[in-house]
């Protein structure tokens, strides 16, 4: 069990990190050993505190454990030879996520709800390849030859910059 935990506390030790790459196997045991945290908050706090305090402690373990995971993703992406933008669905719906809890939290459900009645008719736009993302992350193997993708293709004629 322990490499487990050594690749986890690699992945935030590299939280702002974006270059270099991500392997299946560490994108895929942060996903699951950062959870852990926010179950137990979770699950504590609901039986200790009231729910603005209990809802305030578990948005910020969530958004603690969520911040590695927009570096993580980029290196995840390097690693299969795709740019980093690849993961940008998925870290969008992440994002929108985090966003609307925390107006939940300091407004109340009423205007959460109010919010995504607007969203829910463009949610469809982002939900499939936001999926497709995560799935390709967690799916395809990395690359052995070391090749990362390029940030940006040079056409042929044109100086690089």
């Amino acid at each position: 069990m322990k490499p487990y935990f050594a690749q986890v506390r690699r992945t935030v030790a590299r939280t702002f990190d974006f270059g270099g790459r991500a392997s299946r196997a560490e994108f895929l045991t942060y996903l699951v050993l950062s959870q852990l945290p926010v179950l137990v908050l979770g699950v504590a706090t609901m039986w200790l505190a009231d729910r603005a305090l209990a809802g305030a402690i578990a948005l910020g373990a969530v958004v603690l454990t969520s911040v590695p995971l927009f570096a993580l993703c980029v290196r995840r992406c390097h690693d299969v030879a795709r740019s980093g933008w690849w993961s940008a669905p998925f870290l969008v719906l992440v994002g929108r996520t985090l966003t609307l809890d925390l107006i939940d939290l300091a407004t109340g459900w009423p205007v959460r709800a109010a919010i995504e009645m607007v969203l829910s008719y463009v949610d469809w736009l982002l939900i499939v390849p936001a999926v497709a993302s995560f799935v390709a992350m967690a799916a395809w193997p990395g690359r052995r030859d070391g090749v990362v993708a390029a940030s940006t293709p040079v056409v042929s004629g044109e100086p690089e910059v």
